[in-house]
């Protein structure tokens, strides 16, 4: 990746890199959304306020995280919370699904840090540890929002006597 964010840098420059990922995150953020409304997925207050809240979480994220490498591994981080989230789904449900799948994601980070520290030219810390949870927490809430069937969803209607 590295590499790869190199060549961008010398062929793009810093702060069109930048703005380019911004754009890249804006657009997947408005395309889920857009999803959900038209998937009718989002059934009540609480899950529009949800949607709101990885907004908010993501906006103040993107202005935390200075350095476009940064952003990347910030949506790094939330694809492997999601990815996380849905395979431990299938074995567990209810809390523990949602602190295995953070606490998994929170460690894979600390460690990646870790490396980081240790190595020459890289740099390893804490806010890092706390930027990757959080994308970790994004991708989870965002797996979480798109597993649940929709209003049209035969398995989401309430059988009748209950």
């Amino acid at each position: 990746m590295r590499g790869f964010l190199r060549f961008l840098y010398q062929h793009l420059g810093r702060n069109p890199l930048s703005i380019t990922v911004n754009i890249l995150i804006i657009t997947a953020m408005v395309a889920f959304t857009s999803y959900l409304i038209i998937g009718k997925r989002i059934r009540n207050p609480f899950d529009l306020a949800t949607i709101i809240l990885v907004f908010l979480a993501t906006g103040i994220s993107l202005t935390v995280i200075e350095i476009p490498e940064e952003r990347v591994h910030f949506i790094e981080y939330s694809l492997l919370g999601a990815f996380i989230f849905t395979a431990w789904s299938l074995d567990l449900k209810g809390n523990p699904l949602y602190l295995a799948s953070l606490g998994l994601t929170f460690l894979l980070g600390g460690i990646d840090e870790l490396i980081q520290y240790f190595l020459p030219n890289r740099v390893g810390e804490f806010r890092d540890c706390v930027l990757n949870m959080v994308g970790g927490m994004i991708g989870i809430v965002m797996a979480w929002v798109l597993r649940r069937p929709s209003v049209n969803d035969p398995a989401h209607e309430i059988p009748p006597g209950k």
